[in-house]
């Protein structure tokens, strides 16, 4: 009873904490807000809603996807909840909320701590190039996008961005277990013992295809 007392009250206040951080932004930029003419079109925003929703179940399927290869069989409910909730923590001011976060959740399904340490680093080496892959995309897509962020680059980067990104996705995808080795550095350096973990490639493929459409749906 008492455990059970305590499992609440922490998430409790964990979902007050983000809340704070949150409602600070929003008054930080309240100007902005303010200023902005706001056209609501309910259709547009019901169905981007059900978008954002579809891209959280991708990624919870992504991580559940690589906890799966520690041997670990976790449901789609419960993967999607360690990963949402996790993910909150990055709305919490100090960048490290969101590996306790995934941390703390997992232990509740009995995953070692450097297992789960070691899937959210697995999954981050394939999610960010495939954000950064997408935007460099819609950059050739459409160059304007690039031109406050990365004018230096002139009219050939958005062509460069993409070389480059399909270059560093294509051996993260077919060479994986270089950049499972640098997943383990990381874990040292932050006191973790290192872990093992094989991928192969075409498992790497599917992942990293999995990131690609959930950026794409969010």
């Amino acid at each position: 009873m008492v455990k059970k007392t305590g499992s609440i009250l922490l998430k409790t206040m964990l979902t007050a904490i983000v809340l704070y951080f949150v409602a600070r932004q929003v008054v930080d930029h309240w100007h902005e807000i303010a200023g902005h003419q706001w056209h609501v079109q309910f259709g547009w925003l019901g169905l981007s809603l059900v978008f954002g929703l579809a891209a959280l179940f991708v990624f919870a399927w992504c991580w559940r996807l690589v906890i799966g290869s520690f041997g670990h069989t976790v449901t789609a409910p419960i993967a999607f909840k360690i990963s949402y909730l996790a993910n909150l923590g990055r709305y919490i001011p100090g960048k490290v909320w969101q590996v306790f976060g995934m941390l703390y959740l997992a232990a509740k399904e009995e995953i070692k701590p450097t297992e789960a340490g070691a899937s959210f680093v697995i999954t981050q080496l394939f999610a960010i190039p495939a954000s950064l892959l997408l935007f460099a995309l819609a950059a050739r897509l459409e160059p304007s996008m690039i031109v406050d962020r990365i004018a230096f680059l002139g009219g050939g980067g958005a062509l460069g961005m993409v070389l480059g990104m399909v270059v560093i996705c294509a051996t993260i995808v077919l060479w994986p277990s270089p950049w499972l080795r640098l997943a383990n550095r990381l874990l040292t350096r932050f006191g973790y013992p290192p872990t093992r973990f094989e991928m192969p490639s075409g498992r790497a493929v599917v992942l990293f295809l999995g990131y690609l459409c959930g950026w794409t749906l969010y």
